[in-house]
């Protein structure tokens, strides 16, 4: 079996294993985004529902249910997962992970949930790996999704077996990460996560947002694509109404109707807060 934490990279990777008749081609992914939100390790059966509710109050929508079926959903593929670990002696898990903070996350969590089959884990990491483009340019990936599908049978001799010390060493690393009690994981070096509350991002979106009205979906899509982070939307909208409350940034137009809501700053601009 291969895991991935995207859907692109689901889609890609299918593609690229395609020509390769020694290996099985079924690819499956986790919905949820570890990179945001709370989690715990040990793993127990309460941590989808904090993390549903952490979601839930984010989006500002108690009756929203999408969150609680993603998180659901990935308990009841991990739970596949190790069904046929168990029951099925030449069965391996390929472990796909680009260098970026929701694969890296999503590989912390799945390792929480699957630590007693070290000998059926094995990792491909692409992080520093070049890879040619459709150009013939050399290029360094970030996500799974931007790899041309001809290079995932090249990249798939990179895999290697999970150790059981390096196993002991990861679970340590998530441990503290989930003792931090923080929402947000930014991925700084290889496996290094940092984590950070939400307010984190504010004075980045902060730059976005000009002395003269846009629409908040504009300013949405300017920080996914030219700062170096990435936010749900979610996640986006939850900081512009904090930022609202905290600081001169003005609102006009119904914020339930993203492509009516409007924003500027005041004159004098207020910095948010720590």
């Amino acid at each position: 079996m291969h895991i991935v934490f995207q859907q692109a990279g689901k889609d890609v990777l299918e593609q690229g294993l395609e020509p390769d008749n020694a290996i099985d081609k079924k690819v499956i992914y986790l919905k949820s985004d570890y990179s945001f939100g709370p989690v715990e390790y040990p793993v127990s059966d309460e941590n989808p529902r904090k993390r549903n509710e952490w979601w839930k109050n984010i989006a500002n929508d108690e009756n929203n249910q999408s969150f609680t079926e993603v998180d659901d959903e990935d308990i009841r593929i991990i739970k596949e997962i190790k069904a046929s670990l168990e029951n099925n002696e030449g069965v391996e898990l390929w472990i796909w992970i680009a260098p970026n903070k929701q694969d890296v996350s999503g590989y912390y969590f799945l390792l929480s949930h699957l630590s007693e089959f070290t000998g059926k884990l094995f990792v491909v990491w692409l992080n520093n790996l070049p890879f040619i483009n459709d150009k013939g340019q050399i290029f360094y990936p970030k996500y799974l999704s931007e790899i041309p599908s001809k290079e995932f049978l090249k990249a798939k001799k990179l895999y290697r077996a999970v150790t059981f010390g390096e196993l002991e060493v990861d679970l340590d690393e998530w441990n503290k990460l989930c003792q931090e009690n923080k929402a947000v994981r930014i991925l700084k070096d290889h496996k290094k996560l940092v984590q950070h509350d939400e307010a984190y991002f504010d004075k980045t979106i902060q730059s976005f947002i000009t002395t003269d009205w846009q629409k908040v979906s504009k300013v949405f899509q300017q920080f996914n694509h030219k700062s170096s982070e990435t936010l749900p939307e979610e996640l986006f909208l939850s900081r512009i109404r904090n930022l609202i409350a905290l600081t001169d940034i003005q609102s006009q137009g119904n914020p339930a109707d993203k492509k009516e809501w409007e924003i500027k700053k005041g004159t004098e601009a207020v910095i948010a807060p720590e």
